[in-house]
């Protein structure tokens, strides 16, 4: 018996070795991945709790640069990080190089928002637009979302209709006490269904396993992003705003020709290596399956190929994130397109007629969101340390 008892405990000493072992590689090649990647070991930014959007970046929104004094319209940006801008320049971000753009083009008093948040799709997108519009005093004309790469990533990922950064974790949280016996020992099954391995086991469908379009899950993936869009133009459109979606560039899905000289500067960027070729397919058909079911609605505005005349770098190493030219030329391209779709708003147009002046002028636009009822300001986020989202 003493002897059974120790084959017993020798044999439970070796299966959590092994586990110990395969989550320390499984640690080591997705901080390895998220440094090549990324160039930062952890994906993502400092993050605190939100009750709407899951997490939000513990900065704070980013500030665009200029901001008019007394704005006359008001432009919402929404996004992943390539909105909220890969850079420590806030006045190198889509939404500041756009704010300039427009002012030198004569449209001066255009208050251009940046609600950008590393690692949000449309998902989080459309429940960060419904906490701002309870609780920010204040009603755009235009809300844009610049999306496309983090929808493509994440059921790349996740293979679920409801993909978002964070997603097996989270609904570990949520979930593993009622899911299974295991439940039992809630943090230890939280902490397997959150662990690097399984971490680990998800990318590797996103690089190896290629997305299958007639996959159920995938049909209703690509429906759900559809309705959650028309349904988010019929909301904005009901408060006298409108709605555009941007499918941004990338050059995992590129169509155009690009010089050869910049294709040479480009070369050994990470999108490049061909051992990738299944992730890069994967990301193609997501995106491009989305693209194409939306290009039919009059939201929607391709930006695919944006970047295809560029005379310089204006991807970052991983494909997506964009230099400051490259933001630069986006900014540049969408500030004809803001126009046009602001022309389009009830609230623009009205205020253009009613509130001209003597001189002809514009009046500047009250306080912002003078035309909704008082509401209480942002919640700012909480003073402790929170962790990083990964």
């Amino acid at each position: 018996m003493l002897t059974l008892l120790r084959a017993l405990w020798t044999l439970i000493r070796w299966v959590l070795l092994t586990v110990l072992l395969v989550e320390l590689c499984s640690f080591a090649v997705i901080t390895v991945s998220n440094l090549v990647i990324y160039g930062n070991l952890r994906e993502g930014s400092r993050v605190y709790y939100d009750p709407y959007t899951l997490f939000l970046n513990l900065e704070g929104p980013k500030k665009t640069v200029p901001q008019p004094e007394s704005p006359k319209s008001i432009i919402w940006c929404f996004g992943g990080s390539t909105m909220r801008g890969q850079t420590d320049n806030p006045a190198a971000t889509i939404p500041s190089f756009l704010a300039r753009k427009l002012s030198a083009d004569g449209h001066d008093g255009v208050l251009v928002r940046n609600w950008g948040e590393d690692s949000f799709n449309s998902l989080l997108e459309a429940n960060y637009l419904q906490k701002l519009s309870i609780e920010q005093n204040e009603t755009p004309d235009l809300i844009v979302f610049y999306d496309g790469a983090n929808e493509s990533v994440y059921f790349s990922q996740y293979r679920t209709p409801y993909a978002h950064h964070g997603y097996r974790r989270l609904r570990a949280l949520i979930e593993s006490y009622h899911r299974s016996a295991f439940g039992l020992l809630k943090p230890i099954n939280a902490a397997v269904q959150a662990s690097f391995t399984k971490e680990l086991v998800d990318k590797f469908k996103q690089v190896a396993v290629p997305v299958d379009k007639d996959d159920p899950a995938f049909i209703m993936f690509a429906n759900l992003v559809e309705q959650r869009y028309a349904r988010l133009a019929q909301e904005a459109q009901y408060r006298g705003a409108q709605f555009a979606v941007v499918w941004q560039p990338a050059m995992w899905a590129e169509h155009g020709d690009v010089a050869p000289a910049v294709k040479a500067l480009e070369q050994d960027h990470f999108i490049n290596t061909e051992r990738f070729s299944t992730m890069r397919s994967n990301f193609q058909t997501v995106y491009n399956t989305l693209r194409s079911r939306l290009g039919k609605h009059d939201f929607f505005v391709d930006f695919s190929n944006a970047l295809v005349d560029r005379t310089e770098a204006a991807y970052q190493p991983d494909g997506v994130h964009l230099t400051d030219a490259g933001r630069e030329m986006v900014a540049t391209k969408l500030a004809p397109v803001a126009l046009e779709y602001m022309s389009r708003s009830t609230r623009y147009r009205k205020r253009l007629q009613a509130t001209a002046n003597p001189a002809g002028q514009q009046a500047p636009l009250q306080s912002p969101g003078s035309d909704r009822p008082d509401a209480p300001a942002p919640t700012a986020p909480p003073a402790e340390t929170a962790p990083a989202a990964q």
